[in-house]
């Protein structure tokens, strides 16, 4: 019972990174307000159809495909915003993220051959919001390259119940908050007036041993009114104290870039 548990434990948290995934978004391009302002503002929507790779403290390794991930999502709130100004560009990526698996009935036969119905009830709420500030290094017609600094915030709250025969076995909750600092780059090579290929990283190190990379690259093209693009992003997180030991996230990414 308790190695069962400890893997569908470690299956949901591995669930959870789902919104890791959110925690940078594709270059974003917006357009003047007309305003007479230097400053132009930016919003985006985005969707990733990742794949995760989890390893247990325990030596487990579990497999997580996207289908099931999106099959056990309650709701999902993903939104990037922000504002550049010649050089200088402010960011914020806000996502929430609720899943959950119920009435997960399965037979199973213990030890001493008792046959018996087991009941999964796995609840998971998070939090991601990530600022950054950044600086150009070179904002020319031909590109744009950006240093940036900022912070990872991840809050996970995790909640499993285990019925036996109808029979509550197991019962608990807990949350856990991780605090990354971060460093790293983005940008954009223009190909043409509308093709562009967008790029990103960025390293951390934080709170309760934890470290964090990601790293993308793909394809963007410019409509009249918003900027469509395609990338491959990957992520991996590492934790001294947790279900996990070490967390990969990984596949393609749709954007849509809106103009204000």
């Amino acid at each position: 019972m308790n190695t069962k548990l400890y893997c569908t434990a470690t299956k949901l948290f591995s669930a959870a990174a789902l919104a890791l995934m959110l925690s940078a978004t594709a270059p974003a391009f917006a357009a003047d307000t007309g305003s007479g302002s230097d400053w132009e503002y930016i919003a985006d929507i985005y969707f990733w159809g990742a794949n995760m790779n989890i390893d247990t403290t325990g030596g487990q390794e579990v497999h997580l495909p996207f289908y099931q991930i999106l099959n056990d999502l309650d709701f999902a709130l993903m939104t990037e915003f922000g504002a550049r100004n010649d050089k200088w560009s402010v960011m914020a990526d806000v996502i929430y993220l609720n899943l959950s698996q119920k009435n997960n009935l399965r037979d199973a036969t213990l030890p001493d051959g008792t046959a018996v119905t087991i009941n999964d009830k796995l609840d998971m709420k998070s939090w991601i919001v990530t600022p950054t500030v950044g600086y150009a290094l070179h904002n020319g017609d031909d590109a744009r390259i950006e240093v940036i600094g900022g912070l990872r915030y991840f809050w996970l709250d995790l909640g499993i119940q285990i019925d036996v025969n109808d029979n509550t076995v197991f019962n608990k909750s807990d949350s856990a908050t991780f605090w990354d600092g971060i460093v790293g780059t983005r940008g954009n090579i223009n190909l043409s007036q509308t093709w562009y290929l967008p790029m990103y990283f960025d390293v951390g190190w934080g709170t309760n041993g934890s470290s964090t990379w990601q790293a993308y690259t793909g394809v963007g093209y410019h409509f009249s009114s918003f900027d469509a693009v395609l990338t491959y992003r990957y992520l991996d997180y590492n934790f001294d104290h947790s279900v996990a030991s070490d967390l990969v996230v990984k596949g393609p990414q749709r954007g849509a870039v809106f103009k204000l």
